[in-house]
């Protein structure tokens, strides 16, 4: 919360799309970075280790510095323990069950490919030209998973394919993802999902 209200950061919510709180280097300076810039993120951790407190930060940090006309987000988490008190926030679409979160990956993969054409129509290459030219903006859009295993377990092959598929492409569009899991074994975070999320924050594990 320190580094929330530091001057550091006001500064770098100004000259940023998606601000972010990393924490703090070996010396104590604070690190801030900006979801535009990472793409998407994985976040590994055990229960215990700090993942859901880092999470619960970049979700607040979000929806304080982002109006729900810039952002919208949609917190997925299958235990309904860890994100449902962010649920009524007028950014948020908060989703608890599996069937419906493989459905939202499918339509995530279809506003990306509207967007596409959208910019393309405008003759733009991202979301940050389309909305300096177009009339009606594109809000961002950030997909939160609390525990990817569990959409793995359940949906493996269509989630991976879709995960593969944004990672690729979401980021012009303004569509962004946060995955965490406790365990970032192979058959979670498969070979081709990390090839396609370069960026990644490891607690204990």
């Amino acid at each position: 919360s320190n580094l929330l209200q530091s001057d550091e950061f006001k500064e770098h919510v100004l000259s940023s799309e998606l601000p972010l709180v990393l924490g703090e280097d070996s010396i104590g300076n604070p690190l801030f970075s900006d979801l535009t810039e990472l793409k998407h993120m994985l976040v590994a951790g055990a229960t215990g280790s700090g993942k859901s407190v880092y999470l619960n930060a970049v979700i607040i940090t979000l929806l304080m510095y982002k109006s729900p006309s810039d952002l919208h987000m949609i917190l997925i988490d299958p235990k309904q323990v860890e994100l449902n008190h962010f649920k009524d926030f007028p950014h948020v679409t908060f989703i608890d069950d599996m069937d419906s979160s493989a459905e939202i990956f499918a339509s995530l993969v279809n506003e990306m490919e509207k967007r596409y054409g959208l910019m393309a129509n405008q003759g733009c290459k991202n979301i940050i030209q389309y909305n300096n030219k177009a009339k009606s903006k594109l809000p961002y859009i950030v997909c939160v998973v609390d525990e990817l295993s569990d959409l793995m377990d359940t949906h493996g092959d269509d989630i991976e394919n879709y995960i593969i598929r944004m990672g690729q492409k979401a980021r012009a569009a303004g569509i962004h993802m946060i995955l965490c899991t406790q365990k970032p074994s192979a058959d979670v975070v498969t070979t081709r999902i990390k090839s396609n999320l370069p960026s990644a924050i490891s607690f204990r594990l």
